[in-house]
């Protein structure tokens, strides 16, 4: 039930920053086209003598999103890359740790048939920028434990399928045809058979079905509402769907300033993380943000 009322949430509340699929109308000029956004937001806590309670705190965020598109007559060619990195302290511990880190390069090629129906061939590639630790706290013993870094895991995944659009609305993009690579690059991490791999293997290869869908909604002006969903099923083990939902409500305070909600949600059969209730194996996975920082228009 916990999994049913968070997927509410996510799905009323939160959203995604970038549209998978863009494509533009039969009207719209031929040739090349470039737009991006870069979001920083910084924080900063700091206590002297408070009878409160609590710890200084120093976080900083940022956000970039830039795309690159061609239109012809027939043709479509969209190019993207998103990366979102967070860090923060917390007290006199000197070291920052990770709160945010996403890479995500996407490239779509698609035949346009009519304004709603593309043939489209869709490449993505994700992974994060430096390593992640499980940490913990304990006052006697604090220790932390590698579970992720660069390429680790990285993931590829090469679609060939059918999209319908209407507008800047909504889009939905069916691939029978999908090939996901997933990479595990650390040694370590290999070894373990972490994200799926053979322990000892460095990548591993899965067959199946996609389903991309993606919704574009301007509630007030300056207020969008954006929602991505990414199903996949492998051809071997087709009763195990992957999931991952990505969701934002933004909001423009003016030219400058934005605020916005955002959040994730992600259950993969093939990912073992460590439980709330401390055992091991596939979970979903959520995180959500809340932020208010200074926006730059490229």
């Amino acid at each position: 039930m916990r999994y049913i009322t968070l997927l509410f949430l996510l799905l009323s509340l939160r959203g995604f920053s970038q549209e998978s699929l863009k494509f533009k109308e039969a009207d719209s000029l031929f040739g090349w086209t470039s737009k991006g956004s870069l979001n920083t937001n910084f924080a900063n806590v700091g206590l002297n003598n408070w009878s409160g309670g609590g710890e200084d705190a120093l976080s900083l965020t940022l956000d970039l999103d830039y795309s690159l598109d061609y239109y012809g007559k027939n043709i479509i060619w969209d190019n993207e890359i998103n990366i979102l990195y967070g860090l923060t302290r917390l007290g006199d511990n000197k070291e920052f740790r990770k709160t945010d880190d996403q890479f995500v390069l996407r490239s779509l090629f698609g035949r346009r048939f009519n304004k709603q129906q593309t043939l489209t061939f869709l490449a993505e590639f994700r992974t994060q920028l430096s390593k992640g630790f499980n940490y913990s706290d304990d006052a006697d013993e604090p220790s932390r434990t590698l579970v992720s870094s660069l390429l680790a895991p990285g993931y590829l995944n090469l679609n060939l399928g059918w999209t319908l659009k209407k507008k800047d609305i909504y889009s939905v993009a069916f691939s029978p045809l999908t090939g996901k690579f997933t990479f595990v690059a650390n040694d370590s991490l290999s070894n373990a058979g972490a994200f799926g791999v053979t322990p000892g293997k460095h990548h591993r290869f899965e067959g199946g079905a996609n389903i991309n869908g993606n919704l574009s909604w301007e509630i007030f002006e300056g207020v969008t509402f954006k929602l991505a969903a990414d199903l996949f099923s492998g051809y071997r083990n087709p009763e195990f769907i992957d999931v991952n939902l990505r969701a934002a409500l933004r909001m423009k305070v003016n030219k400058f300033l934005t605020s916005g909600i955002s959040g994730t949600l992600i259950y993969d059969e093939d990912v073992d993380v460590l439980r709330d209730d401390g055992t091991t194996g596939p979970a979903v996975q959520s995180r959500y943000t809340i932020n208010v920082g200074f926006a730059l228009s490229l």
